[in-house]
């Protein structure tokens, strides 16, 4: 049977819950698919572990020098086979009929984006309060380009070969899914939320530093959409204001005022 899907799990440093992960894609109820784990140099000491269980599971693992989770996200498109792409973070897990429905839903509507709910996680897999905004619809680039767009990253499958249309994801850019959907859905592809909750996603990192890694890759982001400029700007503000104030008393309030002065700049002169 050829591989319709390609299941990509990019990891790092996430010895706790990586196993747990690839064990969550593996019981999948659809059977025509593959699974390569990437990992991106990861210092913290899995690596015979996970080329044993690859070898003991029959998936695909690869160790490479640490380059970023685009690099290895698009590592894996490069050695996939599959029609679609599915990627999920190697601390979340897939429910056991997430690639099905996806499939069916893929290739029934013809689309070449699919987002599901999700429900949220701590470190011990204990559900949190999840609110999923959207309701289930098609999605477009003025979706994308505004503050209250929902399309989780760990739950979406892509259709491969519009990825590579768009150069797959920026490795120069530190939120490469946003910035991915927006090269989507602005060339035209077809997007889609799915109101099914198929993905469990773990939420156990909130530090001030992630903040203002946050916001410098929002802000990388919108300068390259200047040509929207009062709307790169609102987005600009909106989004410093949230980051400013979740980092407030943190000693990060510094660092995202001068990303956000810097951001001002290149939008408007640009």
């Amino acid at each position: 049977m050829s591989c319709k899907i390609s299941v990509i799990i990019p990891y790092y440093q996430h010895a706790d819950f990586i196993i747990s992960t690839i064990d969550s894609v593996l019981c999948q109820t659809f059977s025509s698919f593959e699974l390569i784990v990437i990992n991106d140099g990861s210092p913290c000491g899995m690596h015979q572990l996970l080329e044993n269980y690859s070898l003991e599971r029959g998936f695909k693992y690869i160790y490479q020098k640490n380059s970023g989770v685009s690099a290895a996200i698009n590592r894996g498109i490069l050695e996939s086979k599959g029609k679609y792409i599915a990627i999920i973070g190697s601390d979340d897990l897939m429910y056991s009929d997430r690639l099905e429905k996806q499939f069916n839903i893929m290739e029934s509507l013809k689309i070449d984006a699919c987002a599901t709910y999700v429900q949220r996680i701590d470190s011990k897999g204990r559900f949190l309060d999840q609110n999923n905004p959207a309701p289930q619809a098609f999605v477009d680039f003025g979706y994308f380009f505004s503050t209250c767009f929902y399309f989780p990253a760990p739950s979406v499958m892509y259709r491969k070969k519009s990825l590579i249309n768009i150069g797959c994801f920026d490795e120069n850019k530190s939120i490469e899914d946003w910035g991915a959907w927006l090269k989507l859905s602005q060339s035209g592809c077809v997007m889609y939320l799915l109101g099914e909750v198929l993905t469990k996603y773990r939420i156990h990192n909130s530090t001030t530093s992630n903040y203002v890694k946050m916001y410098s890759g929002i802000v990388d982001i919108l300068v390259d959409y200047r040509e929207f400029k009062v709307r790169a700007l609102y987005l600009l503000t909106f989004n410093f204001l949230r980051y400013y104030l979740k980092s407030f008393g943190n000693g990060c309030m510094n660092k995202i005022l001068r990303i956000y002065f810097s951001g001002l700049r290149r939008v408007l002169n640009g």
